[in-house]
């Protein structure tokens, strides 16, 4: 049995450039004792590729339980997972899949920084630069992907069987502190700003 925690990234980040450091301070940490594991998948950034396309969310959250099972004992390893802005909507996917296809699992905690659950009015003026990058159009607000991932995290019950931490941006211009806490205002939230 081990401990492990998965990080997951945002829009345009990679597996390795979005957490910084943030992963090797986790794995000094002597009261966390775990090992960590970044995932990553193609997201093109907003600027940069205009005509690259995008797996959609649930190609990726597919991916990452894939990954998950070739690098965990889901039946034995307590796993922790931490997803960044886009990263959180894939977490919200995995478990929901993995609660459909009845895949036993030692997840309990889930860690969202800045997701926006509620999407993001910047994705809004930003599929129009980039208007191949499927990932910003389902960040939107107003987003029928996102609305349905919301009715169905709510209708699944998975709130009662996890333990779900919010990071919220308190000064971020990119995702309302509100679209942060969306579903999970019950849970526990940290303002940062960072």
């Amino acid at each position: 049995m081990g401990k492990k925690i998965i990080l997951v990234h945002g829009l345009g980040g990679t597996s390795d450039g979005t957490w910084g450091s943030f992963p090797n301070f986790l794995e000094k940490d002597k009261d966390l004792d775990c090992s960590i594991v970044s995932y990553g998948y193609q997201s093109p950034h907003i600027l940069k590729q205009f005509y690259q396309r995008a797996p959609s969310i649930l190609n990726i959250a597919n991916g990452l339980l894939s990954d998950i099972k070739a690098r965990c004992d889901l039946d034995n390893d307590e796993i922790i997972l931490a997803g960044h802005s886009l990263g959180g909507l894939v977490v919200k996917k995995l478990l929901l899949r993995m609660k459909d296809k009845k895949i036993n699992h030692k997840i309990r905690k889930v860690c969202f920084f800045d997701v926006p659950h509620d999407g993001s009015g910047f994705a809004n003026v930003g599929k129009y630069i980039s208007f191949r990058n499927r990932h910003l159009k389902s960040l939107c607000r107003d987003s029928s992907e996102l609305d349905e991932l919301n009715d169905q995290w709510v209708d699944s019950g998975l709130d009662n069987s996890l333990e779900i931490m919010s990071i919220v941006a308190a000064n971020d211009d990119i995702v309302s502190s509100s679209s942060s806490k969306s579903i999970f205002r019950r849970k526990r939230s940290i303002n940062s700003t960072y």
